[in-house]
């Protein structure tokens, strides 16, 4: 029962140290009311009833500052408090004939619940509650004791009457200080606890994370690995078509799937920002490479950069592209006649610092007021009926928000129902001054040595067949390996110029055998992760064990040209 009374006010929404400070002033209110009844029974006892109303009136104002503090109201019950205490200091001296001294002795108590006010939420409170009991103490000593109806003893009982308020105000007070030590103890646990659960969380999450996704795009990997395949072989227009949807398909896929994993590394704080120099012109030709084939008919994607846009910046590319390739999807997707345009500006420029405006505007069928407010909210749609003529998972817009704000961008939008929406972003860059900057350039493999040693180690049979074939259709012989304990095997028996790795191995991963691998071996072959993986942490493990580099599952013929571009 007790504890209960305690605990009014405690919510699971609040912190740790909060629900404490909530803890404590219960118990501030609580542990003068003895005294309280003490009193009502001292003025009982002399027959002096309004004495005893005025004490009564303590226990009152204790119930409603409990009230407040069961209703959240914080500020106003620590204030109640303060208010009671400077009354029962008043009522003390000229009710019970206390001398002056014996005032005193209160401070300590009134210094314990100052110490519970929080200066930054609740500083005017705070304020208010010391005028009071300033007001009341003043008055003590300003207004003449007989002024008041008091309680007359002799002075035996007068002498004991004060010895009783001094021992009972410093015993208060050791209470007080006592609960608090033993209280900030276990608060100290809970937080040791606590930080100890979220580590826990944390490290469970990343691995959730990990292995959902080496689960989803594995099976990806197959599909539009052998989608990819047949468009190199000979199809009528119907099997095109088939194989066009597949492939469509499948990437719509990888992009919900992306997204999924995109804001559960966001909410984890996994992303993490990746800068180097880019060319801001090639970027805006891929955006609007990769997005022609989404636009609908009776629909152009128009784009434009300002002359005064520096052309090489510096930054995370892939993040920036993200952004502005989820607003046009975003775009094209409410549209379905008109426009969708992409303009990039400078809004700012200040010395090597630019701040990059890019607006996505479109003629589709806008947002309407009332629910403009919800638009960047968790899996929120503008049409969310079963009936809804716009597909999509509702993350597009919440990821593009966090990845702005992440780079230290910010993102608004306008929009009016039925004319259509326009989404602005400013993402600060610096300025990439090299002169000697690489454009990237298509891959060419046609001068490559058909006579490399390539192995390649993934023990899913699929994904075999589909890095074997595009692989041979370009000219080269592989060998195969289904666990890392065959590729240190292999690798002993046979001098290889390329592996393939894939991370996630049974009885011996990607990882263990690379390092096993390079000790091993006084020329080292190039070594390239194939990793499924999502977090950032995954790919750098690999790095850190001796692999060259990595690529993403699914795993496409246009990046595998770019590995061997790369390194041979």
């Amino acid at each position: 029962m007790i504890n209960r009374v305690f605990n009014l006010g405690i919510t699971e929404q609040l912190r740790i140290e909060d629900a404490q400070l909530v803890r404590i002033t219960n118990v501030l209110a609580l542990f003068p009311v003895p005294v309280y009844l003490f009193y009502i029974g001292y003025a009982y006892f002399f027959s002096q009833w309004f004495s005893a109303a005025l004490a009564g009136s303590m226990i009152v104002l204790t119930i409603i500052a409990i009230s407040l503090n069961s209703k959240q109201l914080y500020g106003l019950a620590k204030f109640t408090l303060f208010w009671l205490n400077g009354f029962s200091l008043w009522v003390t001296y000229h009710v019970f004939n206390v001398d002056y001294s014996v005032l005193m002795s209160f401070f300590p108590i009134l210094f314990c619940y100052a110490f519970f006010f929080d200066l930054d939420k609740e500083r005017y409170v705070f304020v208010g509650s010391l005028s009071f009991t300033l007001f009341f103490l003043l008055s003590s000593f300003i207004l003449p004791k007989q002024l008041f109806y008091s309680i007359n003893l002799s002075p035996e009982d007068a002498l004991v009457s004060n010895y009783f308020h001094v021992a009972f105000s410093f015993v208060l007070t050791g209470l007080v200080v006592w609960y608090l030590i033993k209280n900030n103890r276990s608060v100290q646990k809970k937080l040791i606890d606590s930080r100890e659960e979220a580590l826990t969380f944390s490290r469970l999450q990343s691995e959730f994370l990990a292995n959902m996704s080496h689960e989803i795009r594995t099976p990806l990997n197959g599909i539009i690995g052998f989608s990819d395949l047949l468009f190199g072989t000979k199809l009528n227009e119907e099997q095109k078509e088939y194989a066009q949807t597949i492939d469509f398909s499948s990437k719509m896929l990888l992009d919900i799937v992306n997204n999924v994993l995109d804001l559960s590394k966001l909410e984890a704080k996994k992303i993490f920002l990746e800068e180097h120099d880019f060319e801001i012109r090639h970027t805006l030709e891929q955006l609007i490479q990769i997005n022609r084939q989404k636009t609908a008919r009776g629909v152009k994607l128009l784009h434009q950069i300002a002359d005064d846009v520096h052309p090489h910046l510096h930054g995370d590319e892939k993040r920036f592209k993200q952004v502005v390739n989820n607003l046009i999807n975003n775009s094209l997707k409410f549209t379905k006649k008109g426009k969708v345009e992409i303009l990039m500006t400078v809004d700012e420029l200040l010395d090597d610092r630019i701040k990059l405006k890019v607006t996505v505007s479109d003629t589709g069928i806008g947002i309407p007021e009332n629910q403009q407010d919800k638009l960047f909210t968790r899996f929120y749609q503008v049409q969310s009926s079963s009936r809804r003529a716009y597909s999509g998972s509702g993350l597009g817009l919440v990821i593009a928000k966090s990845l702005t704000e992440l780079m230290n961008g910010t993102i608004s939008f306008t929009s009016q129902e039925g004319k259509g929406t326009s989404f602005e972003i400013c993402v600060p860059f610096v300025v990439a001054r090299g002169t000697d900057m690489i454009t990237e350039q298509p891959p060419n493999i046609s001068n490559k040595s058909r006579d490399l040693k390539i192995l390649v180690a993934e023990d899913n049979r699929i994904n075999q067949i589909v890095i074997s074939k595009i692989l041979e259709k370009k000219g080269f012989e592989i060998d195969l390996a289904n666990n890392g304990f065959e590729v240190v095997e292999m690798t002993s028996k046979k001098k290889y110029d390329l592996i393939l790795m894939d991370v996630q191995m049974p009885g011996k991963d990607g990882v263990e055998a690379t390092k096993e691998i390079l000790l091993s071996h006084n020329e080292r072959p190039v070594i390239i992760a194939l990793t499924a993986n999502a977090l950032k942490e995954d790919r750098d493990k690999c790095l850190e064990a001796g692999m060259n580099d990595y690529l993403s599952k699914p795993i496409s013929k246009e990046q595998i040209d770019l590995m061997l571009n790369k390194w041979f």
